[in-house]
């Protein structure tokens, strides 16, 4: 656990915290992986990858899957700074989260690729970003709960 604060403020159990977070990684790129699944295999539409990695299309699917699970070990990093630094952290986490999901879901409308990658890679994108929102935040107020010095 991080270390006592003054008496009624939050801390956090780090260890259920990153715990959640491991977690979450794993249930991330599992969603990934499932999105690509679908994409490629099922609908025959290969998500965007950056110009400079297009010889690497093949490996889209193994890049989706870490970069899910590295978002959701990124953001549990977030939390557990937004719990040190700001008083409400669970609210700016919500925010953070929530607009980062939308950011990564709308960004691949403006690449001008056909609109089936787009859509596809979009959709990929918000069910990550769901995802890894959803976990953490049900992580975060467990870990703070148990963490909590203080009268709830």
């Amino acid at each position: 656990m991080t270390g006592p604060g003054p008496e009624g403020e939050p801390k956090i159990d780090a260890i259920r915290l990153w715990g959640g977070g491991l977690a979450t990684a794993a249930v991330a790129a599992l969603v990934a992986f499932l999105g690509v699944l679908i994409a490629h295999g099922v609908l025959g539409v290969h998500l965007l990858v950056p110009k400079r990695e297009e010889a690497l299309a093949d490996t889209v699917g193994g890049a989706y899957v870490l970069a899910a699970a590295a978002g959701a070990l990124t953001a549990t990093l977030v939390l557990q700074l937004l719990v040190v630094l700001t008083a409400r952290p669970m609210d700016f986490f919500s925010w953070v989260t929530g607009l980062l999901t939308i950011v990564f879901t709308v960004a691949p409308f403006i690449t001008g690729a056909a609109l089936a990658r787009e859509v596809a890679t979009g959709l990929v994108n918000l069910f990550v970003g769901l995802t890894i929102a959803s976990l953490l935040t049900q992580t975060g107020y467990a870990a703070l709960r148990s963490g909590w010095t203080g009268d709830r």
